[in-house]
């Protein structure tokens, strides 16, 4: 009993579970052990304990000895994953990866300093510059010799008004100039002249004639160029009368300079070119004057790669009829198109054509009167009144309609009895100019409120006045007479009557009329062919250019339409003298025709989507209140 308790001791010991009990555990595996405790058990504490046990001739009486040992059990699960071990040392270095791609640009660096200068060039041709102070009298106006007749001083030659001793110079001055070894053949050569001005100023220009010469070795004198006639504006302000017989001080009037170039257009220009050692002689006169003195005080020629005609304007007439500043107060503002379509105005731009708006009617009768509303069925002549922002439409049975800038008619009073309205005419200052057809007076003003403010007659009683255009730039009033085949010219201020001018058209010919101060043009239209009769003229815009005397119109040209000379294409037509635009209507074709006062070029068609597909009328003006299209 005693090795009894010692055996159960052993395993109490251990904390292990003991039954002897065949068949039964204590909760697991053989004993009650995890299979690393039998292992355990039997390699090493079960083994040690058996070993230990006394001899089986030793055994008390009555105490059990042990069985054999029985077989060994199944080897036991492997058992859990033990913690990880620690890093090893690192292995061997891997080969180089490829090379990535390039990052940004770095930002750039200061600015070095500036380098060294260069080597000189090689010099430019050098020009030359000589100045002629030395002046002579001529002969007859001739230029037959180059030997003077007589030398003058500085003070004397003189052009112009009278007020400043000359001398002996009578009628032209004259001077020469010698081309110096150091030209370069080929280039502009400017001949400078420097005029002192002065005493009042009675007349709007100042023209000057010059004649030129050439001498060249081994050659007789020929002329060099064709005669110029310079046309030399006048300021604004009047200069102050001098003494009768005194000279100007020299440092009182206004210094006039003049360049021309005498080998290039517009100037002398020669078939042959400049050369070395050519012999120039210039004759200046007074071809029209001014009232004022002009002396001159030196003459400058000078070699340049580019000559201009600077201070002077070339002109073909002996006349002052040139300027291109208005006289007559500020041009009308013109930079709107209006085209009557039946019952829409088209508004464009004059310059671009672009659109603007379309401006819808709104009335098919005027004032409940039976006639047609003039430009919708019956319209003859459309005007736009920019000052009152009105149209005024003519249809040919009275008075003129008057529609506002939305198209609605308005109901007006007129102040003047008319029996045949037909012409009209803007003005800048708000009045209108009338013509009646039916009335032997030519010309009608009338204020803005539509009463009469005066009336012009010409020479003669009128027959048939029709169409009338006021100048802007010269304040004159046109008028075509019709049945008398003229158009009559009237002062723009005065009524004056000027003068008239035969159009060498047939009977019953001029019509509408257009004018551009601008350009010195007059444009007409009439319902036969101009100039002369059925048989050798054409239909068409007739062009006829102002002459000298504000009366005086001279034939130049016919502008014809889509069917040539021999259709009467063209109707209506308008003129903007500050954009030098022509407009005109081809019934033939259904197109606004558009033309350069200035060329007499033409320039092409309104399109249609800005004129509709059988313009009726067309006028000009400013439209103060701009909205887009309808």
């Amino acid at each position: 009993m005693k090795l009894k308790i010692k055996y159960v001791g052993v395993f109490t010991a251990l904390g292990l579970c003991v039954s002897m009990v065949a068949g039964t555990s204590c909760g697991g595996g053989f004993l009650g052990l995890q299979d690393f405790q039998r292992d355990l058990l039997f390699g090493g504490l079960l083994g040690a304990v058996l070993l230990n046990q006394p001899p089986a001739g030793d055994a008390v009486a009555g105490t059990p000895i042990p069985g054999p040992v029985g077989e060994q059990g199944v080897p036991g699960a492997d058992g859990a994953e033990g913690p990880q071990g620690p890093v090893g040392p690192p292995g061997p270095q891997g080969p180089e990866g490829e090379e990535g791609p390039a990052g940004p640009a770095g930002a750039d660096g200061t600015s070095g300093g500036a380098g060294s200068q260069g080597p000189r060039g090689p010099a430019g041709p050098e020009f030359f510059s000589t100045f002629i102070d030395d002046f002579f009298t001529t002969v007859d106006g001739q230029l037959r010799s180059f030997t003077p007749v007589e030398v003058v001083s500085i003070v004397e030659p003189a052009l112009g008004g009278g007020g400043v001793p000359r001398g002996e110079v009578e009628n032209a001055i004259a001077y020469r100039v010698a081309i110096p070894n150091s030209y370069h053949p080929g280039h502009d050569v400017t001949m400078r002249m420097t005029f002192l001005r002065s005493g009042a100023i009675e007349e709007e220009c100042f023209i000057l004639s010059i004649k030129a010469a050439r001498l060249r070795a081994g050659e007789s004198i020929t002329e060099y160029g064709e005669p110029l006639l310079l046309s030399i504006p006048s300021p604004v302000e009047e200069m102050p009368d001098q003494l009768e017989g005194v000279p100007p001080p020299a440092d009182t009037g206004t210094l006039v300079i003049v360049d021309i170039p005498i080998n290039a257009t517009p100037g002398f220009q020669d078939d042959e070119s400049l050369s070395i050692s050519d012999l120039l002689a210039f004759e200046l006169s007074t071809a029209l004057a001014n009232g004022a003195t002009y002396q001159i005080l030196g003459v400058e020629f000078f070699e340049s790669n580019g000559a201009t005609l600077e201070g002077a304007t070339v002109v073909d007439e002996l006349c002052c009829f040139t300027t291109l500043q208005p006289t007559g107060g500020p041009l009308v503002p013109d930079d709107h198109l209006f085209v009557w379509d039946e019952d829409t105005i088209y508004v464009s731009d004059v310059s671009t054509m672009a659109m603007i708006s379309n401006i819808s009617g709104s009335a098919t009768t005027c004032g409940g009167s039976s006639n047609s509303c003039g430009g919708y069925d019956d319209g003859r002549h459309m005007i736009f009144d920019t000052a009152g922002q009105r149209f005024f439409v003519s249809n040919h049975d009275r008075d003129f309609d008057v529609y506002d800038t939305t198209g609605a008619e308005q109901t007006v009073t007129w102040g003047i009895s008319l029996i045949e309205p037909l012409g009209m005419a803007p003005l800048p200052n708000g009045q209108l100019l009338i013509t009646d057809e039916e009335d032997s007076v030519a010309i009608f003003r009338i204020n803005q409120d539509l009463t009469e403010d005066a009336r012009g007659d010409g020479v003669a009683s009128f027959d048939g006045a029709e169409g009338v255009a006021y100048n802007a730039v010269h304040d004159l009033i046109y008028v075509a007479d019709e049945d008398d085949d003229d158009i009559e010219v009237f002062d723009g201020t005065t009524l004056e009557y000027l003068g008239g001018t035969f159009t060498n058209c047939s009977s019953d010919a001029a019509y509408w009329l257009g004018v551009d101060g601008s350009s010195n043009r007059l444009f007409m239209l009439a319902d036969s062919k101009c100039p002369g009769n059925f048989q050798t003229g054409n239909y068409g815009v007739h062009v006829f250019k102002m002459g000298c005397q504000p009366g005086d119109l001279v034939f130049e040209q016919t502008l014809l339409g889509s069917n040539g000379g021999s259709g009467d294409c063209y109707g209506t037509l308008t003129v903007s003298e500050s954009t030098n635009r022509l407009f005109a209507i081809d019934y033939c074709s259904d197109t606004v025709d558009i033309y350069d006062t200035m060329t007499l070029q033409k320039l092409g068609s309104v399109p249609v989507e800005r004129a509709g597909t059988a313009p009726l009328m067309v006028t000009v003006g400013h439209l103060n209140e701009v909205n887009g299209p309808q």
